[in-house]
C-alpha cells in the first residue's frame, strides 16, 4: 500500500514524476531484426506518398476536424482557423508548407497538454485516470494530412485481421467475432487451457516505430516527418486547472494526436507478423 499525500504541491509534483517515469524508458531497447511480413508497395505509391503537399492538403485536413474539441496550450479552437480561413490562410499555410515539404520542425507548435479523465467514480491512484492529449490545432494539420496520403495503401499493409482505422472495414465485425470466441472458450470443455491476451501499447518505445516504419519501406521523407511529429513534443499535465513544468516523452503514443491510431494499427501488425513468425517456427 503507498502513502496517501493530500497537498497540492505534492500532488502536482507526483505527477510530473509517474507521467516522466510512464514515458521514459527503463532501459535502451534493441528492435527485432525480422523485416518481412508486410506487402512491396508499388512505386506509384510510394510517388503518391512523397509528393509536395498543396494549400488545398492543408484546408481539406484542417475542415475534417471537429469545430469544438478541446484546443492545445495555445488556446484555439479549429473552428476560429475554419471561420477566418480566407485571413489566415497564407500565415498557416506559410508555416505548415516548409515543415510538410521541407526538414523544417513542428516543435513550436508540437507542445501538448494531457487532461486527466477519471476511469472510476472514486480514483485513488494516477492509473484510474485516462490521459488524453490535447494539442494544438496548427500541429494536427501536420498528422492529419500524413494519414490522408497513406489511407489509400492502408488496406494493402493491414491485414484483415484488424479493421479499426482501415477504409472499408467495420470495427463492429471483430467485436463480434471476439464476443463469440469469447463464448466459445468459455463453453468448451478441452483438457487444454485456454488464454486470451490483451495488450497495452500505451508506453510503445520510439526506436520500435521507427522500425516497423522503416519495415514497412515507405519512403524516407514521409518516415522522417512521422518521427518528427513523434519525437520533437514535449508535455505539461493539467492538474486542477494549472500547467505542469514541461518534459519531453521517450516513447508511448499520445490519446489525441491525430497519427497514434494509425501508428498503432502498424504497430499491431507489425506484432502480427512476429507472432506468426514464430508460430511457424515453433520458437
Amino acid at each position: 500500500m503507498g502513502a496517501w499525500i493530500t497537498e497540492l504541491k505534492d500532488l502536482k509534483n507526483m505527477v510530473v514524476d509517474y507521467f516522466q517515469k510512464l514515458f521514459t524508458p527503463e532501459r535502451e531497447m534493441r528492435p527485432n531484426t525480422i523485416r518481412g511480413g508486410f506487402p512491396e508497395l508499388l512505386e506509384r505509391e510510394k510517388e503518391a506518398l512523397s509528393r509536395d503537399f498543396t494549400i488545398e492538403d492543408i484546408r481539406s485536413a484542417l475542415f475534417q476536424m471537429h469545430p469544438n474539441k478541446a484546443p492545445g496550450p495555445d488556446g484555439f479552437h479549429a473552428l476560429f482557423f475554419q471561420r477566418f480561413w480566407d485571413t489566415v490562410r497564407e500565415a498557416v499555410c506559410g508555416f505548415l508548407l516548409p515543415i510538410l515539404n521541407g526538414d523544417a520542425s513542428p516543435e513550436e507548435v508540437n507542445g501538448t497538454l494531457i487532461t486527466l479523465i477519471p476511469k472510476t467514480e472514486d480514483p485513488q491512484n494516477l492509473t484510474q485516470f485516462r490521459p488524453i492529449s490535447l494539442c494544438n490545432v496548427l500541429y494536427k494539420i501536420i498528422p492529419k494530412c500524413l494519414v490522408n496520403r497513406i489511407n489509400p495503401i492502408l488496406p494493402k499493409l493491414v491485414s484483415p485481421n484488424q479493421s479499426s482505422f482501415v477504409p472499408k472495414r467495420q470495427i463492429i465485425d471483430n467485436i463480434i467475432i471476439s464476443q463469440e470466441v469469447i463464448h466459445t472458450m468459455r463453453k468448451k470443455n478441452a483438457q487444454r487451457l485456454w488464454m486470451i491476451l490483451k495488450l497495452d501499447h500505451e508506453k510503445a518505445y520510439d526506436s520500435f516505430l521507427r522500425d516497423t516504419l522503416d519495415a514497412l519501406d515507405l519512403p524516407r521523407d514521409w518516415t522522417s516527418k512521422v518521427m518528427k511529429c513523434v519525437e520533437t513534443t514535449f508535455i505539461q499535465v493539467l492538474w486542477n486547472g494549472e500547467k505542469t513544468e514541461r518534459f519531453r516523452p521517450k516513447r508511448g503514443l499520445r490519446q489525441g494526436d491525430p497519427l497514434s491510431p494509425y501508428l498503432f494499427i502498424l504497430i499491431m501488425e507489425r506484432l502480427s507478423h512476429l507472432i506468426n513468425q514464430a508460430l511457424f517456427y515453433k520458437q
